[in-house]
């Protein structure tokens, strides 16, 4: 899935680039591409703060999610 993301963010750079002319073009590439790598770092700190609070387990190099089971209620 990640990597779909980074295609199709990818094609859409450089779709915006070949129909752009100008120095609009090069500003709304460089926009795309920082707003993409701001939200990669966020979702970076995201996970990592996950694994610190116990929410994420590290086994074998992979990070496995805790899902926690709650009884639901019926009145």
């Amino acid at each position: 899935m990640f990597t779909l993301i980074f295609i199709l963010v990818s094609l859409g750079c450089f779709a915006i680039g070949f129909l752009s002319n100008g120095i609009l073009g090069m500003v709304a590439i460089f926009l795309c591409l920082a707003s993409f790598l701001a939200g990669a770092g966020i979702f970076a700190s995201i996970v990592k703060d996950k694994s610190v609070n116990g929410e994420l387990l590290n086994y074998s190099g992979k990070l496995y999610e805790i899902k926690y089971v709650k009884d639901a209620i019926l009145k």
